[in-house]
């Protein structure tokens, strides 16, 4: 009945803000959340707090762990930066901005960061001050790189870059030795980025909706993989040491120009945990 409730609590929430569509793009909001409960994994049993007025908002944040901030002008979250210090996750979105807010970087404590649907064309360096970090989420922006400092988030677990413009990524990714998932579908590679056969603890790729031409033979370093997926790509041969790969099962390739022998090696990857 708990859970039932949380879910009723969060369609209501949502449907109160998008179902004003004509007034979503002048509106802004901060969400706040009691628990863990996060819109983009499931529900948990929580409470959502929604918030237009901030001028009373500063000590009510300060003891919560999830707070979505939605179009929220740069100038008012540094007002409130300093009292999101036990703040572990942040949702950011900001329709209007391309530039993300300097102090959004120095929430020390800040485990999960999710920015969507934003302008912002790069990633400041001060992103690598935020090293207790385990994921990290920029989905729907306008950036086509990573800044080095992204390798001194040596407790990221989990990285999404999906639906950007990136066509390579930074070469402090080989620092990440704790990263287990990246997914760069709907992005502009042409290439893969051979810095990720230094990850040696990852166990999906997703690589979907780019423009890879090939994956290269060091991708064999990576003995810790289990999923690859590389939809929707341009490619024509696989190597054949991807066989190699010890817990390696699941590989997905639909439309790509792979040739017939290619095509059997994937599926007897896939009969692996048929067995």
């Amino acid at each position: 009945m708990k859970r039932l409730l949380a879910i009723l609590t969060l369609v209501i929430f949502y449907y109160n803000i998008y179902s004003q569509s004509n007034k979503l793009s002048d509106s802004c909001f901060i969400a706040i959340s009691i628990n863990d409960c996060d819109p983009d994994v499931g529900v948990s049993d929580s409470i959502v707090y929604i918030f237009q007025n901030f001028t009373s908002i500063d000590k009510f944040i300060s003891t919560h762990n999830l707070i979505h901030f939605y179009n929220i002008p740069n100038d008012t979250f540094s007002l409130l930066v300093n009292n999101l210090n036990q703040t572990s996750y942040i949702r950011w979105e900001n329709i209007h901005n391309n530039k993300l807010p300097n102090e959004l970087f120095g929430i020390e404590n800040l485990k999960r960061l999710h920015i969507h649907n934003t302008n912002i064309e790069n990633v400041p360096e001060e992103i690598g001050n935020l090293s207790e970090l385990e994921e990290l989420v920029i989905r729907n922006t306008k950036i086509q790189s990573l800044p080095i400092s992204i390798g001194q988030l040596v407790n990221l677990k989990y990285l999404y870059l999906n639906n950007n413009k990136l066509t390579n990524l930074a070469c402090g990714i080989k620092s990440l030795h704790n990263l287990t998932l990246i997914d760069v579908s709907h992005n502009e590679f042409d290439l893969f980025p051979c810095e990720l056969c230094s990850n040696y603890y990852l166990k999906e790729i997703y690589f979907n909706f780019n423009y890879l031409k090939s994956i290269p033979d060091c991708i064999y370093n990576l003995n810790n993989l289990v999923i690859l997926e590389f939809n929707n790509n341009v490619i024509h041969d696989i190597p054949d040491n991807l066989e190699q790969i010890p817990n390696l099962w699941k590989v997905s390739w639909k439309s790509n120009p792979l040739n017939e022998s290619d095509i059997e090696l994937c599926k007897r990857l896939i009969k692996r945990k048929l067995k």
